[in-house]
């Protein structure tokens, strides 16, 4: 009878702690997250690679980039981006075809919070578009437009962390906890942890 008893104790024990594994799980284990800076610096370097790829038929051209306050933070990467190519030539060359960059449009949105599992942090879906135009100068005009996106998850709490406060571009608005997590998640972990110490209780004493 006792021997009986001990083991109903220990799979309580069991699927408490395993309960509480899974309800959990995930809430401290998260992947190293880009800041949003750091995806656009991604983007930028993408659409660099689109437009070399597109006019890599140039014999030579001279780049100039039309970068407003405060995106002419690309200015630099743009710069050593572009003259990598063996095709252009410095920013003050005497190539008659000049190659016109500019960014036109950056954004950073966030969508509803959500939960991986039942009392796990919450996580947003954050999506963070870079959008622009390039010109070519050689006689004719030939202008063609680019955009491009980078949607991923980060944690909820780390949002305002991801943005720059020196970079408005980097921010978005960030939607509010929903009210169910902040009134009725405690009342769910008390009730569940009173349920457990009853059952306990209940089991030794018989």
């Amino acid at each position: 009878m006792k021997t009986l008893m001990l083991n109903q104790i220990f799979q309580i024990k069991h699927a408490i702690l395993l309960m509480l594994a899974v309800l959990l799980s995930g809430s401290c284990l998260f992947a190293q997250e880009k800041t949003n800076l750091d995806i656009f610096f991604e983007l930028v370097d993408k659409s660099v690679e689109a437009v070399l790829e597109d006019t890599e038929q140039l014999q030579g051209y001279k780049l100039r980039l039309n970068l407003s306050q405060p995106l002419n933070v690309f200015e630099n990467r743009l710069t050593i981006k572009f003259t990598a190519d063996s095709n252009s030539a410095a920013l003050d060359g005497q190539e008659n075809t000049e190659l016109i960059y500019t960014i036109e449009g950056t954004s950073v949105a966030y969508k509803e919070p959500f939960k991986k599992n039942l009392f796990g942090d919450f996580y947003l879906e954050r999506e963070i578009k870079l959008s622009g135009s390039y010109l070519i100068k050689d006689g004719s005009t030939n202008l063609k437009t680019f955009m491009l996106a980078n949607t991923d998850t980060i944690k909820y709490s780390r949002a305002s962390e991801m943005e720059s406060s020196s970079f408005p571009f980097t921010k978005g608005e960030i939607p509010a906890e929903p009210l169910f997590s902040t009134i009725f998640e405690p009342a769910i972990i008390i009730g569940a942890a009173a349920v457990s110490v009853y059952l306990f209780f209940t089991v030794r004493s018989k």
